[in-house]
């Protein structure tokens, strides 16, 4: 039998037919957000609406990544110019969602979207990748460290008493 991780894998532009099934991982990635901080995330049955995801397809924002002819993980990004001013004037590729399937996580998948994504940044002459993440996600950060990815900035909270 074929270990996950020798499959095949292939990278491709998102298209509107893998829409349920980017839902589905969104659902998976969604539920996860939920257990490590259920007082910011909820769930809901359409984490990616239809409209959302037609038009990443349309700006061709998003990748799929394919094992066995089933999408296992999706990639989302928007592209950044900074301005001079504040900032050096800079292109940005800014991932807005990457996700894994469950049962396809630590197989490999992950880096090899995240390799395609480093790809499409040089083409469109970028001078890095940026995400943001769940503190409280270890394997989540693990897994951005191990691809190199060092940490730029904090976002702190203040939890305030809620009153009623």
């Amino acid at each position: 039998m074929t270990r996950k991780e020798e499959l095949p894998k292939k990278v491709r532009r998102g298209q509107l037919r893998d829409y349920p099934r980017v839902n589905e991982i969104a659902v998976e990635e969604q539920n996860l957000h939920v257990a490590l901080r259920p007082d910011l995330f909820s769930i809901k049955p359409e984490m990616v609406t239809l409209s959302d995801y037609q038009q990443w397809v349309k700006e061709k924002r998003i990748y799929v990544l394919e094992v066995d002819k089933q999408v296992r993980a999706f990639a989302l990004y928007t592209l950044k110019k900074l301005q001079p001013g504040i900032h050096q004037e800079n292109r940005v590729i800014f991932i807005t969602g990457f996700a894994v399937s469950k049962e396809f996580r630590r197989c490999g998948i992950g880096r090899t979207l995240m390799n395609s994504l480093v790809e499409r940044a040089r083409k469109l002459k970028c001078q890095r990748l940026e995400l943001q993440l769940i503190s409280a996600n270890k394997a989540a950060c693990a897994f951005y460290q191990n691809l190199a990815f060092s940490e730029k900035a904090k976002i702190m909270e203040l939890k305030l008493e809620r009153e009623f």
